[in-house]
């Protein structure tokens, strides 16, 4: 092949010396679906796979790669969801990679949604077409029914709440089976909305807007009066969770463990030596947990696991590690509301109540259609 140079004055030289081009991307064509199998039409794709410092070679040239290739993709036609030309197809040119991992993030509308695959190989010059069932940020994958049509993702752990003498900050617990029982936080619950000591609470009393979202040591019902106050729904704890999280009601617990194919839950069974209940997330055909087996593999399954962090009254925690209790949004009446709770050998929805004030763990969930 003959080709020209153009100097800085245009002058222009022809050459006769050979060149070789050669492909050195990959064209990938994502379909982006949730785990529900619903599109995701996103206004930002973000795709990073690992390059892992390979070098790449072809005739007459050697370049050095970065140490990462990421690829952000804003589609012009979804910039506007309500468009009836947005899509969740979207193609993209990748540097070839072998055995890399590679982690897509998506946005759409106010939701993220992640994917990440290890081992991944994008050869240069090929093309390939790949569907993505990815989940949103802090998220764990499966879908559960809450109703005859309603289905949900449930947040990778509890909810948190940690005091640094002056401000809280909000988060799910790191792990499914963290939980922080009798230590610094559920201890030194001092009032309304403040702490004795620095530390972390995960037991609260069930939110009003009176009580500082449940961070109270009162132990009288007129301070847990009033609408309840979804904990999803509010600006603080949003700012560190992000927003579309809620509280299951006390018909949706029911209907979770009651009215779901015959692999529902499994009782009596513990995580890293942490007492809990496991959930199976819809149409699952794995085998059951038990405890010693490698759960990591179950929760990459879907699989979700509430942990038996007991309760709290004022600033005593009591059956931490064995029993495990977890509100509910539906009151029962003023001085009490609805929640679920289990041991290591039973399971308590349809009729059990606690005082407001009890601080009970809370594990939020996020519609997933």
């Amino acid at each position: 092949m003959k080709v020209k140079s153009v100097d800085e004055s245009g002058n222009i030289t022809p050459t006769v010396t050979p060149v070789t081009f050669e492909n050195q991307q990959a064209i990938v064509r994502f379909t982006l679906l949730d785990k529900a199998g619903n599109p995701i039409k996103p206004t930002q794709l973000t795709v990073s796979p690992a390059v892992n410092g390979a070098e790449y070679q072809y005739t007459g040239q050697l370049i050095l790669s970065d140490t990462r290739s990421v690829v952000t993709i804003t589609p012009a036609n979804n910039t506007n969801a309500a468009t009836d030309d947005d899509t969740n197809v979207i193609f993209a040119a990748l540097r070839g990679v072998s055995n890399s991992d590679l982690t897509l993030t998506a946005t759409a509308g106010n939701v993220t949604y992640t994917y990440s695959r290890p081992g991944v190989t994008f050869q240069h010059g090929q093309y390939y077409e790949v569907t993505v069932k990815m989940t949103p940020a802090g998220a764990i994958p499966g879908v559960f029914s809450v109703d005859g049509t309603k289905k949900v993702y449930f947040s990778k752990g509890n909810l948190q709440a940690t005091w640094n003498g002056s401000a809280w900050t909000w988060a799910f617990a790191e792990h499914q089976w963290d939980y922080i029982g009798a230590e610094a936080g559920n201890t030194s619950i001092s009032g309304n909305g403040t702490l004795s000591s620095n530390g972390t609470v995960d037991l609260f009393g069930w939110s009003t807007g009176a009580t500082t979202l449940g961070i109270h040591n009162a132990q009288n019902y007129a301070d847990y009066s009033g609408v309840f106050a979804d904990w999803g729904d509010n600006d603080s704890v949003k700012a560190g969770i992000g927003t579309g999280w809620r509280t299951l009601s006390r018909g949706e617990w029911l209907y979770l463990f009651n009215y779901r194919g015959d692999k529902r839950y499994t009782l009596g069974q513990s995580i890293h030596d942490v007492l809990g209940i496991v959930i199976y997330p819809d149409n699952y055909a794995g085998p059951e947990y038990a405890t010693g087996n490698n759960w990591a593999t179950f929760e990459a399954a879907g699989c979700v696991f509430l942990p038996a962090a007991g309760y709290r009254q004022g600033t005593s925690v009591n059956e931490a590690g064995t029993s495990g209790l977890y509100w509910a949004e539906t009151s029962d009446d003023h001085d009490s509301a609805h929640n679920m709770l289990f041991n290591s050998d039973d399971l308590f929805i349809n009729y059990t109540a606690w005082s407001r004030y009890a601080g009970l763990s809370v594990r939020l969930v996020r519609n997933a259609n």
